[in-house]
């Protein structure tokens, strides 16, 4: 099976693997391919396991706080306004979401 990546894919792959970071990127943590978890908190700090060679959130809802859940690696967070919610998120429905 042969896989073509994008010129643009591969210089970001390569500005991480030289610990440039992926600013600019379109990649997010959850698509991000990684061997452990130093890679993924290279591009977000929030991303502190590598599961699967995936960068992940969390493994468990204790990982996330108290009363929100850990669904398929990604914090759910409950919030009544946007200041509950992390840096680059947005409180929309109850729930954070990133912008």
């Amino acid at each position: 099976m042969k896989f073509r990546l994008s010129r643009s894919l591969l210089s970001c792959l390569a500005l991480a693997a030289f610990g440039l970071g992926m600013t600019g990127c379109d990649l997010t943590p959850k698509t991000t391919p990684c061997s452990n978890a130093g890679e993924c908190e290279a591009v977000n700090p929030r991303f502190s396991y590598c599961v699967q060679s995936h960068c992940v959130e969390c493994l468990e809802d204790s990982g996330c706080g108290d009363g929100n859940l850990c669904k398929s690696g990604m914090c759910e967070r409950h919030c009544k306004t946007g200041r509950d919610c992390p840096t680059g998120d947005a409180c929309s429905d109850g729930l954070c979401r990133s912008l």
